[in-house]
């Protein structure tokens, strides 16, 4: 039996907010807008599980170059790049304002735990 779209979120949202708290009105996109948080939240906690097991191994492991970008090689580009500390500030807000959910992703991609993402999203709100 295939399930449509609506029937799977439904029965998503009332597996994650749990019957006597579901609601048909906003609880989909709550449920999932929870379990998004709480997927940034795992991936941020395997990007340090990672990084610590990289950095145990030694500089310039295989691994480390899989494709992911963290903070600090983030950064560095962007400084080679030109971009100081206020032009990175400005970027932040253009990408705050502009797209706040990709912003997030983004930031939860370098690793970044959830209050550091929240703090960042913070500053770059006007």
């Amino acid at each position: 039996m295939q399930l449509d779209d609506t029937t799977f979120l439904h029965r998503f949202a009332r597996r994650e907010l749990g019957p006597e708290t579901f609601d048909h009105r906003g609880s989909v996109e709550q449920a999932l807008e929870q379990r998004l948080i709480a997927l940034n939240r795992e991936i941020a906690q395997l990007h340090a599980q990672r990084r610590l097991v990289l950095g145990l191994l030694g500089g310039n492991h295989p691994a480390e170059r899989n494709g992911t970008v963290g903070v600090d090689q983030w950064v560095r580009m962007l400084e080679e790049a030109g971009i100081d500390e206020a032009g990175r500030h400005r970027w932040h807000q253009a990408f705050e304002r502009d797209a706040p959910a990709a912003h997030h992703q983004f930031l939860a991609s370098l690793g970044l735990d959830e209050e550091r993402i929240a703090e960042i999203r913070r500053l770059a709100s006007p």
